[in-house]
């Protein structure tokens, strides 16, 4: 399977669902762009990202795709990232770290429902 992004507009937030056997830091960066882009476009402030790649991210590849999120708008927006392949979220948290020292509202998570109502709290 090659590496697939769609964006869609749900329950008052934006949804990118990306799908693929790999990490690829470019395709990432594109996909994000174009959620935010949606985001802005339709004037919502939640974004739900998830992440159904097989194949895990190394923590440097983490580290480099964290850095470039704050230049493509994701700090304004509260961001809900689902991770479906539990075996891969220890880099998970460890982008989570790093986001959220950057200022980023980003949260991850293993369990869609949670990740969602996270997403619409009040909070």
């Amino acid at each position: 399977m090659t590496y697939k992004a769609v964006v869609t507009g749900c329950n008052n937030h934006i949804e990118l669902t990306v799908e693929g056997d790999f990490f690829d830091l470019e395709s990432w960066v594109s996909s994000i762009s174009s959620a935010v882009n949606r985001c802005n476009d339709d004037r919502i402030n939640k974004l739900l990202i998830c992440d159904y790649v097989v194949q895990d991210f190394r923590f440097e590849e983490m580290e480099r795709l964290i850095y470039q999120l704050p230049a493509l708008g994701l700090g304004e927006l509260k961001t809900a990232v689902y991770i479906a392949n539990p075996k891969r979220q220890f880099t998970n948290y460890f982008g989570e770290g790093i986001a959220r020292r950057k200022g980023l509202n980003l949260k991850v998570f293993l369990d869609m429902d949670l990740a969602v109502n996270w997403l619409h709290e009040d909070k």
